[in-house]
């Protein structure tokens, strides 16, 4: 199975002491080809991660984690997933 990732964005976060987070938002693009349609293809899972490569947990509606650390961010950025 083929697989491509597709960059869709990014957004901002803050933490409670007001550090931002750059998010951005990446999404699986799968090869899903048949004999009558070889090149087709299908979107999988959205993915984020932050500007410095750690993987981000998508918690409720504003609320997100980065894994590496613990940590808590926010955003009402009207382009966060």
């Amino acid at each position: 199975m083929f697989m491509n990732v597709r960059y869709d964005g990014s957004f901002v976060a803050h933490d409670n002491e007001g550090n931002q987070y750059v998010i951005n938002i990446y999404t699986d693009i799968i090869d899903a080809g048949t004999f009558e349609d070889p090149n087709a293809t299908r979107e999988g899972l959205k993915r984020l991660i932050s500007e410095n490569g750690s993987n981000v947990n998508h918690l409720e509606r504003e609320k997100y984690q980065i894994v590496q650390t613990g940590v808590v961010v926010r955003s009402d950025d009207p382009d966060a997933p």
